[in-house]
């Protein structure tokens, strides 16, 4: 039995102003990716993720580490499950956003409540995933 262990990603975001001129036009680019400022959620207790091991065959995404909420898996022949969160502030309107995601094995993507995404492969560390989440994102 494989375990969910960790995660890496990364969100990029392009937003544009609410009020948007023919001439005039302002952008703002943003990348999360997963640090240790990635919020671990256990129950009423949020702290700072950790970078974890790295298996030499985990697929890396640029500028983003693989975290857990501790460094090494307590159980790793057993399934254990994480909630990684990151809290994005939004305003304007969201032209593109795109999400790119790894994890060691299984991962569900929540945006604003609503669960998006669901890969329950082994493998997934492999490669990473890519999304479109635009639509999903609200400012």
């Amino acid at each position: 039995m494989k375990t969910f262990t960790t995660a890496v990603l990364s969100l990029g975001l392009l937003v544009l102003p609410g009020a948007v001129f023919a001439e005039v036009c302002s952008t703002t680019t943003a990348t999360i990716v997963s640090s240790t400022n990635t919020q671990v959620e256990a129950g009423t207790i949020s702290q700072n993720a950790v970078e974890t091991y790295r298996s030499p065959i985990w697929t890396a995404i640029p500028n983003a580490m693989w975290i857990w909420k501790s460094q090494f898996v307590s159980s790793p022949n057993s399934i254990e499950t994480t909630t990684f969160t990151e809290a994005v502030q939004l305003s304007g309107t969201v032209n593109a956003s795109i999400l790119t995601i790894s994890a060691d094995d299984y991962f569900t993507v929540v945006v604003n409540g609503i669960q998006l995404i669901s890969e329950f492969n082994e493998g997934n560390f492999l490669a990473p995933k890519i999304y479109d989440i635009a639509s999903s994102l609200q400012s």
